[in-house]
């Protein structure tokens, strides 16, 4: 019985309903994976205009505090991506680099990242990362090619 459930996630039909509201929403992914929140955010909004008893919840609030609240719920996502590359970008701190590596024959790097390697030896990954002007995608291809 649905009635007993508060969110349903269909994914055969791409689609979350939120029992509480009865509102549907399609593209899972879009929501759930890439933290498309916008059709979520401002159908609660409407519901919240509907609902005088969460309008006066809301009035306790600043319209400033109110947005914030918005913005981290849009973006919580968004940072919890780039925390996992954090955390990834430190495991590379330990990867060593051989001192006899051949930058030449990865054919993928960028010329500036080509360049800036072979001039400075970095001895790490991490280190190898803090390059300025390397790009993610150069570590990437570096980490590869070092089998890892």
């Amino acid at each position: 019985d649905r009635s007993e459930k508060i969110r349903t996630y269909n994914f055969p039909q791409n689609r979350i309903t939120d029992h509480r509201i009865k509102v549907s929403w399609h593209n899972i992914e879009g929501i759930m994976g890439e933290g498309k929140l916008d059709d979520v955010i401002t159908s609660l909004q409407e519901v919240a205009k509907a609902i005088p008893s969460i309008g006066i919840a809301l009035q306790d609030f600043s319209s400033e505090s109110i947005e914030q609240a918005e913005i981290q719920i849009k973006y919580a996502r968004y940072i919890e991506k780039e925390q996992e590359l954090v955390e990834k970008m430190a495991g590379l701190e330990n990867l060593i680099i051989p001192e006899t590596f051949n930058y030449d024959r990865i054919t993928a790097l960028s010329n500036e990242a080509l360049q800036k390697f072979k001039r400075l030896k970095p001895e790490t990954l991490g280190q190898a990362s803090r390059i300025s002007g390397v790009n993610p995608s150069d570590v990437q291809i570096l980490m590869v090619y070092m089998g890892r």
